[in-house]
C-alpha cells in the first residue's frame, strides 16, 4: 500500500487537474469553429429582376397583381418594366410610389387606358397607383371614415366594377418602438369601418 504524505498528495492533485485541463483542451479542439455572421437590421433594399420571367394566366379569368416597389423611380431600373410585362396583369397596384406626380414611363398607356395616382403630401413619401385594362364605374381617393379623410388620399384608391370593389391601398405602419402606434390604430379602425360599407353592397 502506497503511503499518502502531504507531498505526494499534493504531487497527485496536480497531476490530476493537469490531465483534466489536458481533456478540456482536447475535447475543445475538436469542436467546429463558430464562423462570426455579420447581422444587420436595415431592410432589405431592392435588387434587380431576373432578365426573363413567365407567368401563367388561365383563360377566362382577370388577374389582379399588387407591388410594393418601394420607389417607382428606382424600380424602373431595376426590371421594372420586365415585371409588368411578364406579368400583364388586368389591374395593376403599385405601393409605396414615392413620387408626387404622375410617372407616365411606368406604364404602358395603349395597354393600361385606365390610371390613376394618390401622391402624399410629404414629398418622396408613400403614394399608391392604380393601372387597369378595364373600366370601372367609379373611383374613388381615400378613407371617408377617417377622421381626417384628407390624409389618407395618398395611401387608398378604391375602383368599383359590376361585381366588386377593388380596394389599392400602402397602409401606414406604427413606426419604430411603435411611436405612431396611436394613428396606425385609428387606420386599422377607419379602413374596417369602410370595408365593411363597401361589403354592404357588393364584395
Amino acid at each position: 500500500m502506497e503511503k499518502v504524505t502531504k507531498g505526494n498528495s499534493k504531487k497527485r492533485l496536480t497531476e490530476e487537474s493537469e490531465k483534466i485541463g489536458s481533456d478540456k483542451e482536447e475535447a475543445s479542439s475538436k469542436e467546429p469553429e463558430l464562423k462570426k455572421v455579420k447581422t444587420t437590421t436595415s431592410v432589405p433594399v431592392n435588387t434587380k429582376m431576373p432578365e426573363k420571367l413567365e407567368f401563367h394566366k388561365p383563360s377566362g379569368t382577370v388577374k389582379l397583381a399588387s407591388w410594393n416597389v418601394s420607389g417607382l423611380k428606382a424600380a424602373l431600373k431595376k426590371g421594372y418594366h420586365t415585371y409588368v410585362e411578364a406579368e400583364d396583369a388586368d389591374i395593376l397596384c403599385l405601393q409605396e410610389t414615392k413620387v408626387n406626380e404622375k410617372e407616365f414611363n411606368a406604364i404602358d398607356t395603349k395597354k393600361y387606358k385606365y390610371h390613376w395616382w394618390g401622391f402624399e403630401e410629404k414629398k418622396g413619401y408613400g403614394g399608391v397607383a392604380v393601372f387597369s385594362k378595364i373600366e370601372p364605374i367609379s373611383v374613388a381617393f381615400g378613407l371617408s371614415t377617417h377622421p381626417t379623410p384628407e390624409i389618407t388620399k395618398g395611401r387608398v384608391i378604391t375602383l368599383e366594377f359590376k361585381t366588386l370593389y377593388y380596394v389599392a391601398v400602402y397602409v401606414p405602419n406604427a413606426g419604430e418602438k411603435l411611436v405612431r402606434l396611436k394613428e396606425r390604430v385609428t387606420w386599422d379602425e377607419a379602413m374596417e369601418r369602410y370595408l365593411r360599407q363597401l361589403d354592404e353592397k357588393k364584395p
